[in-house]
């Protein structure tokens, strides 16, 4: 075979235009973008087939390449071509739906999946390396990556200077391949940058493509443009011609210090991707293939040096990041310890996306014409019309970006939108909008598909960073699920032995079968990412599984949101707008389809955040989930309806169903006035006052009192219960006022004002209108109710107002827990705190599960969670704190209690949430009315489920938790305003005297916490007798859970202001750094409230503060999802948390 990689007279470039070459668009795409790769616009060297990353290849040798056209061209529409690392190799007979070109690039049993023994097979012409899209035929020159690095750079402003670019500067390394879209990524977000580059046609290439500005021979030349540009304010990027490892040097001999640094050589491939430290590009490149072992040797101690320099710039205050091209493993190889001390960016700034399945969602226009993707630009706009970020991409795109070879675009969208554009791109092409197909693809660098430990997988919360299951499952999904071509390689972006990843390729070609796979794959795909994360703990991967209705069985709830996928990918022009005849519209975000009595906290959760005053989004936007009864329950509940009317035609008297109520128990009713009984009850029992609750609680209780009766025991007809529902899925909420209910014989008045709508009376709330009972039956489309026996009272008994309230103080509760326990890791590193107090031994031989669990949590948060495992490079380390390891020697003994003793504090607390969470969860799914009806013994029994006492002990506890949350808080930011005891500047601010900093924001800390203190008092043990002594003991339930908001919103202030306090600390401490989880918390914070470095109007600043905490926007720094209970979607409670001495 020849073998031959490098033929000058090549000249590839991309057909256009509509004339098909292949047999089938699906072909003729593969065929096209192969060509594209190796345009000399896209490729690095296209006449030896690399297209970028050193030796990334399209193609394994030229007669490959030859054999792999010629093939397309014939390849027929139920047949699949299967390439084995860029070689043509086999055509075999499949069907239409699935993938015409399977791809594996590069792959290796593991024992010999290095470097040497690739390079070995490579030069035999075994074996090609296929990096990421270059031998997956999806590369679309730098812009495939610009807009991942500028919302990373992006996420670098807000995270390290207050969200400001203005003035700043990168130092970075390498132009070629992926590296080439730093310096325009830099400058759309607003820095300016000085990128080198060995390779003096790189830096040509990136001036004709527009991506830099300007070039430079010597560092003062680039620094004096620097310098101008920031004085005109204006960001610029600069290419220097020299060694990354030279100019770094230089840079740290002469204290010079840039904002950020970071970098993007091809340092993952030691041999072509970086050149050694004293040589030239000549000497390097005749290197490569005369003595391949000395480039090796002399790249990786270079690479060693320039790591070094990052560390000491790290340490001088830099903002330092490793952008994913193996260089810190390389310099940990080397002998440099401290090599993984700087971040990679994904953990650092972008797995919160990951998380959302949110990641490079790329597209190209086969024929050739740039309208055609400035059109499909505009319908993005259109689908995705809230999101004013995706816009200014867009539109800085088409002003910044030259299109090399077909015209593309990039952004990055995820699981909630990728098939909803797909689908819209191919009804484009369809109805004649576009000129031709366009070809739908992604980076490898995603969220479910690739595991790479030094990259896209560092530090994963579980531990998990090189399981290579994951990106194996997702090309095995996409395969499955019909993409046109399936891609699956190995040791992309940062090596051979360092990563496994897949790829996915579809096309729109305006068939149906194109939309229904579109609809298939382009959901699927970024899904498995979602999956991946909500499997490795994250909870924000786990609520936006909730919220896409995935199915994950280790995470599943009986009570699971369906969507009907017909039904999903209807229509994608209508979005998920659901439309009713009445007007009332909202975003459906999926089915859950009710199981009785298997509710779980994790739904509950979901139900009551989708109405949320927290939530910031619109009402008339929001996403809700509509509410369908599963249909085991429909034969209980007729057989319990038919048990109460046989009762009747029996003459049998029974309590509530042909008898007065309370103390009236003992009068006879007659048929003809069974009906008014029931109304008259509902109408007579409706005797709230106060505010009404708030939209989120009123819906939890319609929620509970579905699922209550859905049970079977009320002898309730099924079309009051579907009426119910209809509110529910209207978004039609009664009015009920929070005041009234002692908590026994159930919660009357607040469930009689629910009931009341029923039948036409009351009000009502729909999107915050509001309106009388009558007219919400009428928005909702449906004729008032008119009760039948026992249906009021079925209505008005049970626990379900309490148990609203209860639950929403729960899930605030676990918001608190969470906000405080990050708040009290920040305030350990701000105050030069001690980690040994959270040695897990110390915690062990108490034995409490609570306290052994938080105190994992503070380990997890601190970074110091690895010192319980006897392991050296295992990817924990890079967590690590330089404040801790600053005082190890101090001369301190101990810290002060509410620093020291944060496990046994918090932990107790924790053990109060759980507990109360299983009581709550019990009574959620509770029958709670009375009397029940048993229609098995054919007996309708009266008894006493609507005592609430087990509700209120919950809500007593749960006061208790928060109270204690904030009365710590508060004594660690009196602490922290202490300059005796922290070491900070007093009061939290420079020039005190002039300057107050934050001495009253401690003083209304201090009133939150003893107003706490009152509000705690247990409501449970008090009691008033009702009914005229008929109802002589009650729970008073309700208030003991209504009074939870209030302490609630008062923790969370505490607990905000300690965030500030402690944040400002963190500040102080500066060039120092926390653990990666503090250093996160504190840009999460930073991220809407600035440094406070002169005094200035406080209260917006603990305004939102406060805000974060409410939202739970600190519930993903959760290590585990056994920790807190409704966090954990794959448990019924808390029972079933691991066992602590296993946990690290």
């Amino acid at each position: 075979m020849d073998t031959s990689r490098n033929d000058p007279s090549r000249n590839v470039s991309a057909p256009r235009g509509t004339t098909l070459n292949c047999k089938s668009w699906l072909t003729e795409a593969a065929f096209r973008m192969l060509q594209n790769n190796l345009d000399a616009e896209v490729a690095e060297h296209p006449q030896a087939l690399v297209v970028y990353g050193g030796i990334g290849r399209a193609a394994r040798n030229w007669e490959s390449y030859d054999k792999i056209i010629e093939t397309l061209k014939r390849l027929e529409g139920d047949e699949t071509l299967l390439i084995q690392s860029g070689k043509p190799v086999g055509v075999f007979k499949t069907h239409p739906e699935t993938p015409r070109v399977l791809i594996a690039n590069s792959n290796l049993v593991p024992h010999w999946a290095n470097w040497e023994h690739f390079s070995k097979l490579d030069k035999e012409g075994l074996m090609m390396y296929g990096q990421m899209t270059a031998g997956s035929w999806i590369y679309i020159g730098s812009q495939g990556i610009v807009q991942g690095t500028y919302e990373t750079f992006v996420s670098v402003a807000k995270t390290h200077f207050d969200g400001k670019a203005d003035g700043r500067w990168i130092l970075t390394g390498g132009l070629g391949g992926m590296g080439g879209a730093q310096p325009l990524a830099a400058v759309m977000a607003g820095f300016c940058m000085i990128a080198v580059e060995c390779d003096e046609s790189r830096i040509d290439f990136r001036l004709k493509t527009r991506y830099v500005d300007y070039k430079a021979y010597t560092l003062d030349e680039a620094l004096a443009r620097i310098e101008t540009a920031k004085k005109e304010g204006k960001a610029i990027s600069v290419g220097l011609l020299g060694n990354a490892c030279d100019v770094f040097a230089e840079v740290v001999d002469r204290n010079i210090l840039p904002d950020v640094v970071t970098d993007q050589t091809s340092a993952h491939d030691p041999t072509h991707g970086y050149l050694p430290h004293g040589w030239t590009v000549k000497q390097w490149k005749d290197a490569q293939a005369d003595s391949p072992e000395t480039v090796i040797k002399e790249a990786k101690k270079s690479m060693a040096q320039q790591v070094k320099s990052m560390i000491t710039l790290q340490s001088r205050g830099a903002a330092t990041l490793d952008y994913g091209n193996n260089i810190r493993q390389v310099a940990l190889d080397e002998g440099v310890a401290n090599a993984f001390d700087f971040p990679g960016f994904v953990p650092a700034y972008i797995r919160p996306l990951f998380c959302q399945g949110i990641g490079p969602f790329r597209w190209v226009a086969l024929s050739g014409d740039p309208e055609d993707i400035y059109k499909t630009d505009a319908k993005v706009k259109e689908l995705i019309p809230e999101d004013k970020h995706l816009h200014n991409w867009l539109d800085m795109a088409r002003e910044r970006i030259a299109f090399q070879g077909l015209p593309s675009r990039i952004c990055w969208v995820g699981v909630k939108d990728r098939y909803r554009l797909g689908q819209a791109f191919n009804e484009m092409v369809k109805n004649g909008e576009l000129s031709a197909p366009i070809v739908i693809g992604r980076d490898h660098l995603d969220s479910g598909s690739v595991a790479s430990p030094n990259r896209e997988t560092e530090s994963m919360m579980d531990g998990s960073d090189a399981v290579s299951d994951w990106p194996l499952l997702n090309a095995m999904l996409n395969t499955a699920g019909g993409a046109t071509w399936v891609s699956l390689h190995h040791g992309g972006g940062v090596g051979m032995g360092f990563s496994q990843h897949s790829g996915v390729v579809i096309v729109a070609d305006g068939t149906d079968s194109a939309y229904e796979r579109l609809g298939r794959v382009l959901r699927n795909d970024p899904a498995t990412g979602v999956m991946r994360h909500a499997d490795a703990g994250y909870d924000i991967a786990k609520e936006c599984a909730i919220e896409a209705n995935l199915d994950l069985p280790m995470l599943h709830t009986p009570n699971k949101p369906i969507r009907s996928h017909k039904q999903e990918h209807k229509d994608t022009n209508e979005s998920s707008a659901v439309k009713s005849t009445d007007g009332a519209e909202g975003v459906c975000n999926g089915v859950l389809e009710l199981v009785p009595g298997e509710l779980t906290l994790a739904m509950m959760r979901m139900v009551v955040e989708e109405a949320s005053e927290h939530n910031s989004m619109d009402v008339h936007a929001r996403p809700y989930t509509k509410l369908a009864l599963h249909k085991s329950a429909d034969a209980q509940i007729k057989k319990s309806a038919e048990l109460v009317a046989k009762v009747l035609a029996e003459g049998r008297r029974v309590y509530g169903v042909n008898t007065g109520f309370g103390k009236l128990a003992a009068k006879t009713i007659s048929p003809e006035e069974l009906s008014t009984l029931q109304l008259s009850l509902v109408l007579s029992h409706a005797a709230g006052i106060g505010e009404p609750m708030k939209d989120s609680t009123v819906r939890l209780m319609m929620l509970l009192k579905i699922n209550s009766l859905s049970r079977g025991y009320s002898g309730i007809r099924r079309e009051v219960i579907d009426a119910l529902i209809t509110l529910y899925n209207k978004q039609i909420y009664p009015v009920v006022p929070c005041k009234g209910s002692v908590g026994a014989s159930g919660d009357l008045a607040p469930l009689a004002h629910i009931a009341c709508v029923l039948v036409g009376e009351g009000e009502a709330t729909h999107h915050g209108k509001e309106m009388s009972g009558a007219e919400a039956m009428e928005l909702a489309g449906l004729q008032h109710i008119v009760l039948g026996p026992k249906e009021g009272l079925a209505l008005l008994n049970g626990t379900q107002a309490s148990t609203a309230l209860a639950l929403e103080g729960l899930f605030a509760a676990e918001n608190l827990y969470m906000a405080g326990s990050m708040a009290g890791s920040m305030s350990i590193e701000a105050a030069m705190g001690s980690h040994r107090p959270f040695d897990r031994r110390i915690h062990e031989v108490r034995g409490h599960k609570g306290q052994i669990d938080s105190a994992f949590v503070y380990r997890h948060l601190l970074g110091a969670a690895e010192h319980d495992l006897q392991s050296t490079h295992d990817g924990l380390q890079r967590r690590g704190s330089q404040i801790s390891v600053s005082h190890t020697e101090c001369a301190k003994v101990q810290d002060p209690y509410s620093l020291r003793c944060q496990p046994q504090v918090m932990g107790a607390c924790l053990t109060q949430i759980r507990n109360s969470a299983d009581i709550l969860l019990t009574e959620a799914n509770a029958v709670t009315d009375n009397p029940l009806v048993f229609e098995e013994e054919g007996v309708i029994l009266s008894g006493g489920n609507f005592h609430a006492e087990p509700v209120a002990f919950a809500a007593d506890n749960l006061a208790l938790a928060i109270s204690e949350i904030g009365a710590i808080s508060e004594r660690r930011m009196a602490l922290l305003i202490d300059s005796a005891i922290s070491g900070l500047p007093t009061f939290l601010v420079d020039n005190g005297g002039v300057n107050s900093g934050f001495m009253i924001a401690q003083v209304t800390a201090a009133a939150l916490a003893c107003e706490n203190k009152c509000l705690a008092h247990p409501a449970s043990v008090d009691s008033l007798p009702t009914s005229a002594n008929q109802e002589d003991h009650v729970s008073m339930a309700t208030h003991a859970a209504r009074r939870l908001h209030d302490m609630a919103f008062n923790t969370a202030g505490i607990v905000g202001i300690e965030m500030l306090g402690a944040c400002q600390g963190l500040d102080f401490r500066s060039p120092s750094l926390s653990s990666g989880q503090v250093e996160a918390g504190k840009a999460l914070v930073r991220a809407r409230v600035p440094f406070y470095d002169v005094d200035r109007y406080m209260a917006p600043d603990i305004k939102q503060a406060t805000a974060i905490i409410q939202e739970g926007g600190f519930n993903v720094f959760c290590p585990r999802s056994d920790i807190l209970p409704s966090l954990d979607v794959g448990s019924a409670s808390a029972g079933s948390a691991t066992s602590a001495s296993g946990m690290a």
